[in-house]
């Protein structure tokens, strides 16, 4: 259950009230006893992700903590993301969802059926950047943190979610005030989950060769020992149009995606869902949380797939088998595909080409193909 801030309006008395979220909102005040009192929407959903492996601590509240304690199953839970032997997980993608509310809220009530019907997807969800339309205070309570849409509402306290910061979110001020991340600097950091290790970039400080950025992200990507990576930055390499391929990004970010053998790269920007292959890294704009759609272009340079949808994606780690599931807010799906790894490649020799099967199915048709990265 979640931790909510109050406030008294007659007397601006301040306190927090651990409640279910189907509860009705406390009127009365403790302090004065009139029935002025609101409740609060704001950093209480925010999550703070600590240490090497993966620990998620709420920060705003002690009666939060204890009763989390108590809660073994959930405990148990939680651990075995950090776990460095674990073999699987399951995870949620989505981003973009400024500016339209009631759309991003389709969105969300779609990944809380999912995870209804497999709570292993009640894990983490990467936000692939835009999550408000400005770096503004009244940007986050009018559509992120909306008291008066519940599905939101009930997905942020249910689900911790992590993602990169967009250019809509400007300098971060207030990005940084709602989800304040361990960042290494400016907004770029990493973590494991489970067997995949999640790399955060952030586009809007310099990660061009010789930058602070740039060397940290070698040194993370070639001393990690998870045998999944996922590369997260907002404006994407490869698209399908309206905002233009990001170059800087193919120029610097795709060679070392390569070289270190990045499974997946996730994107937003766009307002729609694409996927392109490139030297054998999927690179997927999953920008459908929300925001009004733009008309993806499938003839852009290696796109496989496009779709003008509201949408997210539900992937799935077993073993050495990853498969992604891009899916309409209608709960219809827009194409599963699968990488598999015949043989785990975290801190293999980089010079050896290892055989990786990419198996595209999308409603109506199936096309397998073999490449060598």
């Amino acid at each position: 259950m979640p931790t909510y801030d109050y406030k008294c309006d007659a007397c601006e008395h301040a306190w927090e009230l651990f409640q279910s979220i189907k509860a009705e909102p406390e009127k009365k005040c403790p302090a004065c006893g009139k029935k002025k009192a609101r409740r609060l929407i704001g950093a209480g959903a925010g999550l703070i992700f600590k240490g090497s492996g993966f620990y998620l601590t709420d920060y705003r509240s002690k009666s939060y903590k204890d009763a989390a304690k108590a809660d073994k199953s959930a405990s148990e839970s939680a651990s075995s993301k950090s776990d460095s032997s674990a073999k699987s997980v399951k995870i949620l993608s989505y981003g973009d969802t400024r500016s339209t509310p009631a759309n991003q809220e389709l969105v969300v009530a779609r990944m809380r059926a999912a995870y209804a019907a497999d709570p292993a997807l009640q894990s983490i969800a990467l936000h692939t950047g835009d999550w408000v339309s400005g770096d503004g205070e009244s940007y986050w309570t009018s559509q992120f943190f909306v008291n008066t849409n519940p599905q939101m509402h009930a997905f942020q306290s249910e689900v911790p979610i992590e993602g990169v910061r967009g250019n809509h979110e400007g300098a971060g001020k207030y990005f940084k005030k709602y989800f304040p991340y361990p960042y290494v600097s400016n907004f770029y950091w990493s973590y494991d989950y489970g067997p995949v290790h999640v790399v955060v970039l952030d586009q809007y400080a310099s990660y061009a060769p010789g930058s602070a950025q740039y060397n940290w992200l070698i040194k993370d990507l070639a001393s990690t020992t998870r045998p999944w990576k996922i590369l997260m930055f907002h404006e994407p390499a490869w698209a399908a149009g309206v905002h233009e391929n990001n170059a800087t990004a193919q120029k610097y970010l795709q060679p070392l995606c390569k070289k270190y053998r990045v499974d997946l790269v996730l994107n937003g920007h766009n307002h729609y869902y694409a996927r392109a292959v490139v030297d054998g890294v999927s690179h997927i704009t999953n920008g459908g949380g929300g925001a009004p759609l733009y008309t993806p272009d499938p003839t852009y340079p290696y796109i496989v797939i496009t779709d003008e949808s509201f949408s997210y994606c539900e992937i799935d780690i077993q073993d050495t088998t990853l498969a992604l599931t891009a899916r309409r807010a209608d709960g219809s799906v827009i194409e599963t595909f699968s990488i598999n790894h015949p043989v785990p490649h975290a801190k293999a020799n980089l010079n050896t080409r290892t055989e990786q099967t990419v198996t595209t199915v999308v409603p109506d048709s199936f096309s397998e193909c073999n490449m060598l990265i």
